[in-house]
């Protein structure tokens, strides 16, 4: 009786939650993203940044590959933070 009651009630869920979640696509970081009809690295997606101290979020758009780049270059700055916590010191010596 409980495994009916829960299958009805994940079936439930399940049915309001698939259409939100597919017009609400995000990424990792929470942001929406849109995307416009390219292939590949050169596919433009679009994201709706939070802006600190702004109740408006930001459009930002820019290919799959500059993403990326955004992306590693983001991990390569906190890589180099945490290097320089470990070591005693931020100012670079």
């Amino acid at each position: 009786m409980i495994k009916y009651v829960a299958m009805i009630a994940l079936s439930g869920t399940l049915a309001f939650a698939g259409p939100a979640m597919a017009a609400d696509d995000r990424d990792d970081n929470g942001s929406e993203v849109t995307s416009k009809d390219n292939d590949g690295a050169q596919k433009i997606r679009c994201r709706r940044m939070i802006v600190t101290g702004s109740l408006i979020k930001k459009r930002v758009c820019k290919t799959n590959a500059e993403w990326a780049e955004a992306a590693e270059a983001g991990k390569r700055d906190a890589g180099l933070l945490i290097d320089a916590a470990n070591q005693g010191g931020t100012n670079g010596k």
